[in-house]
């Protein structure tokens, strides 16, 4: 139990960090609104830039292509054990802090961004909280469809 408070606290700390990096690079009203005002006011949908990707930075790609082979070398085990699953959310969690506590985009490929992320935060919070093999599979595989997308909306 400890170990989800402390995953919780660092996901919280580290929007707030990329947050206050982003008030410091721009005096915009759209990158001063807060994430939950964000979220709260548009819709949850991730979507296609006017026909194209959305841009993303050198960054945030190292950390989403960690996440993409970490996710490809945890499906190449045919039979996980509860242990094998664990040990995947928690990769995938290390990894997920490092790509926000690295955020330096802003304004609306940011925000796209964060659309991508949001369910990706879920679902690894919910993966790291299952109590059996069969309880995380489905978990384990919402999370690996979840990061994939990344490659149909962003560069």
């Amino acid at each position: 139990m400890k170990l989800i408070n402390v995953l919780i606290v660092t996901v919280v700390f580290s929007f707030w960090a990329c947050k206050q990096d982003e008030k410091a690079k721009s005096n915009t009203s759209e990158n001063h609104a807060s994430h939950s005002t964000y979220y709260t006011n548009q819709p949850k949908t991730l979507s296609i830039n006017n026909g194209a990707t959305w841009q993303t930075d050198e960054s945030t790609r190292l950390h989403v292509a960690t996440l993409m082979s970490e996710t490809e070398v945890f499906n190449k085990n045919t039979k996980p054990d509860l242990a094998a699953y664990q040990a995947f959310s928690g990769d995938i969690q290390n990894e997920l802090h490092s790509l926000i506590k690295d955020c330096k985009m802003t304004g609306p490929d940011h925000k796209a961004l964060h659309h991508w992320l949001e369910p990706v935060l879920q679902n690894v919070n919910l993966l790291s909280k299952a109590k059996t093999r069969d309880e995380a599979k489905p978990l384990a595989r919402q999370l690996t469809e979840n990061i994939l997308k990344y490659n149909q909306y962003f560069n």
